[in-house]
């Protein structure tokens, strides 16, 4: 589990974003034999917009190794899926 947080001039934690890590094989691809998944879990935006906080988030699993940054349709997950064209609904295939 990692977690991204960002914290206030006061040094209280004011947002955060949590991820998971799952490794996924690929099969029938000649260079690329897997890939390193972080699948959002849990987040809490208080000062930071929610499109920012995920945006910094991308960034840091990417910093982190990760291929591919999952999210689930639920909660407000729908606030930055729908308006950051970095973003794209799957189909599970």
């Amino acid at each position: 589990m990692d977690s991204y947080v960002i914290e206030g001039a006061d040094k209280k934690i004011t947002d955060f974003v949590s991820f998971y890590t799952v490794p996924c094989g690929v099969l029938k691809h000649e260079s690329v034999h897997e890939y390193k998944g972080a699948y959002a879990f849990y987040y809490a935006a208080t000062k930071t917009p929610l499109t920012e906080l995920m945006r910094a988030a991308l960034t840091f699993a990417a910093k982190s190794q990760h291929d591919v940054f999952f999210c689930l349709s639920v909660m407000d997950n729908k606030q930055f899926f729908e308006v950051r064209a970095w973003y794209h609904l799957g189909d599970r295939n």
